[in-house]
């Protein structure tokens, strides 16, 4: 399978909990994450089994280096990452929308190392050896003509050495103010225009075509939800007639009903054959996913990206469909989890685009390597577990049988289990027991009624038997 490497600007995320707005919450703590949209594409590709480096300008300071040890963590290859003295971390705010208050982001970015690095200072030939596919974005040309010249760069780069380049349009009309005098929508046509050529496969949503190449889909009204859908493979067949480089075009699909509520699909235009493939469907016709209970919606797009370009370059999914399917389905389950990462697994996106949508609780089980015989199948149900023992509080072994044992863990709010094992590194736990995951079960939804929703633990997934820190 080919190496990724992804290009652009990482942020602290500062949020409030849960729905409090700013107002509410400061003085106060936010919760800090990292995020950005060219991050949040490679994180969601490591997850997802595969080689991936990410390149960035970043300053020398603390901050940036618990970035960079966050992005390691998530095997996450980040030693082309320029580190300079120059420029501070941007940062944005975003608080959760609910029912008709829609979310709100606020940006403070202004100044970023990536905005003010130099394109000369990366060596995108070194950077790019070995590489298969390149992914940017329109965020990033969006800061300043500085940063704008190193994606043009990295663009023509890569196309020089033969690689595939992505390219998610993500017009965000509160940037793009870099040059004065000029609208900020013509801006981003100019700019974006000068990417484009380079460019393989193309992802926008639905708005993005219209605001940035003024191709537009037909009745189409993002701001009251109405989504035109059958007229996006016109508005495809339109930009390749501008852009006749490009290979594929991929368009998400979103209707909101409110902020807690959206439906949700794509659209994956193949030039060559003139055909257009949507997802998900039912019964052969295109039926989007209904979420309705968004935990985050942020980083949903990027998800479908991750998703979108691992399908298509990995040998198991050989036709649009399952490509377009896994993808939308990556997007889908993003929207359950809190924070810009997708942590959601391939076996779970498989899943979800085979149709199991019910949601119903996947049991894991534990092996103790040390204790048990490896012909003997002694397991510990982790959820039978849970209320015995505290990660948050030290952690400890909680004795199940003379040769099972396992950690229980201090839970809270909402997430998945696989979110909480993709975050071993940074969970303490005082024990030097060594465990792995042996398998996955259903459990029936009687036997764990009642149970706490899972939000972290101390396993780290398709990985080796570790020694827990």
């Amino acid at each position: 399978m080919n190496r990724f490497v992804t290009f652009g600007e990482i942020m602290m995320r500062m949020a409030p909990p849960g729905f409090l707005r700013l107002g509410q919450t400061l003085p106060g703590t936010l919760d800090v994450t990292f995020a950005g949209a060219e991050a949040n594409v490679a994180v969601s590709l490591a997850m997802m089994g595969a080689d991936v480096s990410y390149i960035t300008s970043l300053p020398e300071n603390p901050l940036a280096d618990a970035c960079l040890s966050t992005l390691r963590s998530h095997n996450v290859d980040v030693s082309g990452v320029i580190q300079t003295n120059v420029g501070r971390m941007g940062i944005y705010f975003v608080e959760a929308g609910a029912n008709q208050r829609p979310s709100r982001v606020t940006y403070d970015r202004a100044g970023s190392s990536i905005s003010i690095t130099p394109p000369e200072q990366y060596d995108w030939e070194k950077l790019l050896d070995g590489a298969g596919v390149l992914h940017i974005s329109g965020i990033t040309p969006a800061l300043s003509a500085m940063a704008a010249d190193a994606t043009i760069a990295a663009a023509r780069c890569a196309k020089s050495l033969g690689l595939q380049v992505s390219c998610d349009l993500n017009f965000r009309a509160k940037l793009w103010d870099w040059k004065p005098g000029t609208d900020r929508r013509a801006l981003a046509a100019e700019t974006m225009t000068r990417i484009l050529p380079c460019v393989d496969l193309l992802i926008a949503n639905e708005a993005d075509c219209g605001d940035v190449l003024g191709i537009h889909a037909g009745h189409t009204d993002v701001d009251s939800g109405n989504v035109e859908v059958d007229a996006y493979p016109d508005v495809a067949k339109k930009v390749a007639q501008q852009f006749p480089n490009l290979r594929l075009i991929a368009t998400t699909l979103r209707e909101s009903i409110s902020a807690s509520h959206n439906n949700w699909g794509a659209m994956l235009y193949d030039v060559e054959s003139h055909s257009a493939t949507f997802s998900p469907e039912q019964n052969g016709r295109y039926q989007p996913y209904e979420i309705r209970n968004i935990v985050d919606r942020v980083g949903g797009g990027d998800a479908f990206a991750a998703g979108l370009l691992f399908a298509h370059h990995h040998p198991d999914y050989s036709t649009p469909q399952q490509v377009l399917n896994y993808a939308t389905a990556a997007s889908c389950l993003a929207h359950s989890v809190l924070g810009d990462f997708n942590f959601s697994s391939r076996s779970e996106i498989d899943a979800l685009a085979r149709g199991s949508a019910s949601g119903r609780v996947v049991r894991w089980r534990l092996i103790h390597k040390r204790n048990c015989p490896s012909d003997a199948d002694q397991t510990v149900d982790a959820i039978a577990v849970l209320r015995q023992l505290s990660c948050g509080n030290g952690g400890s072994n909680s004795v199940t049988s003379e040769k099972e044992r396992s950690i229980v863990f201090d839970l809270n709010g909402y997430g998945t289990f696989l979110e909480g094992i993709q975050n071993l590194l940074s969970v303490r736990i005082d024990t030097a027991e060594m465990l792995s995951v042996c398998r996955i079960t259903t459990a029936d939804d009687d036997k764990i009624r009642g149970q706490p929703l899972i939000d972290r633990c101390v396993i780290r997934a398709n990985g080796p038997v570790m020694r827990a820190q």
